[in-house]
């Protein structure tokens, strides 16, 4: 199932990365978490920042406090650091 809209939670954002960490979700910016098997293409942005394109047509922005923990996982296979 693919969603087109945001959704809300009621859940803090730490406690929903946390529980959807194991299904592919990272953290993308202080406000953001996003499914990395949904990723389409990545685009540099000029203040660091990196655009990342979902096959839904929506896109985010990594800032750059997030995009070495990105750039680690995909590395990695898509595991996090320690795992």
């Amino acid at each position: 199932m693919v969603h087109e809209k945001p959704l809300e939670m009621k859940l803090k954002l730490y406690e929903l990365e946390d529980l959807l960490a194991p299904y592919g979700f990272i953290r993308f910016s202080k406000s953001v978490i996003g499914n990395m098997n949904q990723i389409e293409r990545f685009e540099l942005s000029f203040n660091g920042n990196l655009c990342v394109h979902f096959k839904s047509g929506t896109k985010e922005y990594v800032t750059r406090k997030y995009v070495h923990i990105l750039k680690e996982q995909l590395v990695n296979g898509g595991e996090p650091h320690g795992s």
